[in-house]
């Protein structure tokens, strides 16, 4: 496909398509070649939507080595759920992946949004039900280092993963629990790549990454359209950008509230700043910053409330 101008205006984003495509490849890059220079062989497991075009990108570097790094898509779509038998879906994941004679190397990469980590700790169980002698590790590609509720290998940041995820047009089928009886939905090639001009857009700027400048490409010429809209979003997002940084300064740093009480006549915090009032909770374990809830963009959301 010849390089175009996308239309993706109805979009609420601080980003042109042009910085979320190139956020995407020189990431990529970065991922995929610190993995080959570790000269480890290894597997890397492409978890899903989250990834999906990360891994297209890839694939098409001319750096792609499936001896030192193969990339499999392995669809495995939870939506946050916890299992109810988890011992049961990885028996019948693993039927799917004997099917395709699915083989991976001993070291094994999981890429994949992670927030929760439900999807990607289900994953990683149908896995090693599958070959328990596997290496695994998980690879998060975030919009920032605090999102995920559990410990990962490495996180990346991403600003436009949530883009790529949830708004471009998909390039990996879902595959939730309740389908992996289904050996006909369990799909584990890109779709409609030939009719989506963005994965076109990756695949022709990922070939030649190496011998260009992204920004002298026609692609990202083109598609980089600073609309009005654009302009206040990426305000609007450089003022939250702003108080989250605050917020995370003041990580754990003990600040003074303000003493009340409720109507049962116990002891509860006021924040200074937003003005939240806690629950009892709140005053009697007051290192559990969970308990104490603040508006989102307050400066102590995650400061330990100290009399």
């Amino acid at each position: 496909m010849d390089p175009i101008h996308i239309n993706y205006n109805e979009i609420n984003t601080h980003l042109t398509l042009s910085d979320c495509v190139k956020e995407l490849i020189i990431l990529s890059y970065k991922i995929y070649n610190e993995i080959i220079k570790s000269n480890i062989p290894t597997t890397l497991v492409c978890g899903g939507q989250s990834p999906a075009y990360f891994c297209l990108a890839m694939i098409n570097f001319d750096i792609y080595d499936p001896k030192l790094c193969d990339i499999i898509i392995l669809p495995h779509s939870k939506g946050g759920q916890k299992s109810t038998d988890q011992n049961e879906e990885n028996k019948q994941y693993t039927q799917r992946l004997n099917e395709k004679n699915i083989i991976f190397k001993k070291n094994v990469i999981i890429l994949d949004g992670v927030h929760s980590g439900t999807g990607i700790n289900a994953l990683q169980s149908a896995l090693l039900y599958y070959d328990h002698t596997l290496n695994i590790h998980k690879y998060a590609i975030n919009t920032d280092e605090y999102i995920s509720k559990i410990p990962v290998t490495k996180t990346y940041i991403v600003k436009s993963e949530p883009l790529f995820s949830d708004t471009f047009p998909r390039i990996v089928k879902s595959f939730h629990p309740r389908k992996f009886y289904d050996s006909s939905k369990f799909i584990t090639n890109f779709i409609d790549i030939s009719t989506n001009p963005i994965a076109n857009m990756i695949i022709d700027l990922a070939k030649s990454y190496n011998r260009i400048n992204l920004d002298d490409t026609l692609w990202i010429r083109l598609n980089h359209v600073v609309s009005e809209d654009i302009k206040e979003n990426k305000k609007e997002f450089n003022e939250q950008q702003n108080k989250l940084s605050i917020q995370n300064k003041n990580r754990r740093i003990k600040f003074k509230p303000i003493n009340k009480f409720n109507s049962n006549n116990d002891k509860v915090y006021q924040c200074p700043h937003c003005l939240s009032v806690s629950g009892t909770l709140a005053v009697e374990m007051p290192y559990d910053t969970s308990l104490f809830s603040h508006n989102i963009y307050c400066k102590y959301k995650y400061s330990i409330p100290y009399e």
